[in-house]
């Protein structure tokens, strides 16, 4: 007789076989998935103290130590005693998904803060960009998300300021524009860029120099372009609100 493991389902007969297969339930694997989240969460907030306070702990160490404690979890989920065990058995997977999503967080948000700072020691000047979201109006003026290109050739995620309308650039586009720039501090927008994987501000200034990227956006753009301008041929504030959507 096969064991029962947490989570198990209804469980089949074979015809003409004692061998009975079980169905995987869903609430084991939505409470370990749980668990995952819960503990990216719980990394992302102790990674953003880490960059706000310059703590002194090492993210990379802290890696090491969860990668060990989750194969100390897998070796013990292979021991068919513990498998036999319920609540014994939820809790070490639970613990194996803890120390996944704890490495996951913690060399995610250190390379956000390698990233960071690599940024802070780019210059004001000349930049080459690539932009990864359409404009938008805000508070602060016409606002996208792009990449910027550094002199050693890392694309580091940052937030692209418009100086006006005229100069937004459509997903998807490579520019060259000058403009300094700025990287999160220990603040609320600083929490914010931390928590949305923005390594930093820059205001666009003068941008030329235009290409699309070799990417899914940069060719999807042309299409775009010549779909907004069929849409917006036809008069009616219909067009309008079709493009925007």
């Amino acid at each position: 007789m096969s064991d029962v493991l947490p989570g198990d389902g209804a469980k089949d007969t074979l015809p003409g076989s004692s061998f009975r297969a079980l169905r995987r339930s869903v609430p084991l694997l939505l409470f370990a998935a749980f668990c995952m989240w819960l503990a990216t969460l719980v990394g992302e907030q102790g990674m953003w103290l880490h960059y706000r306070d310059r703590s002194q702990w090492s993210p990379l160490g802290a890696s090491v130590l969860a990668c060990i404690l989750m194969g100390c979890s897998i070796v013990a989920l292979l021991n068919p005693s513990i498998r036999r065990k319920r609540i014994l058995f939820t809790l070490v997977t639970s613990f194996a998904f803890i120390t996944l999503g704890l490495i996951c967080s913690f060399l995610y948000w250190y390379s956000w803060e390698t990233d960071v700072m690599e940024l802070a020691g780019e210059k004001g000047g000349l930049h080459r960009f690539e932009t990864t979201s359409d404009p938008k109006r805000t508070d602060f003026g016409f606002v996208s998300q792009g990449v910027l290109v550094t002199s050693e050739g890392t694309r580091i995620v940052v937030r692209l300021y418009w100086q006006s309308e005229d100069e937004c650039m459509p997903s998807g586009a490579c520019f060259s524009a000058y403009g300094k720039p700025r990287i999160p501090g220990g603040n609320e927008a600083g929490r914010y860029a931390h928590r949305n994987g923005l390594c930093g501000s820059i205001t666009v200034y003068s941008p030329h120099d235009f290409a699309w990227a070799s990417s899914l956006r940069g060719y999807a753009g042309p299409l775009r372009g010549a779909v907004k301008e069929a849409i917006l041929a036809y008069d009616g504030d219909g067009a309008a609100l079709l493009c925007g959507v």
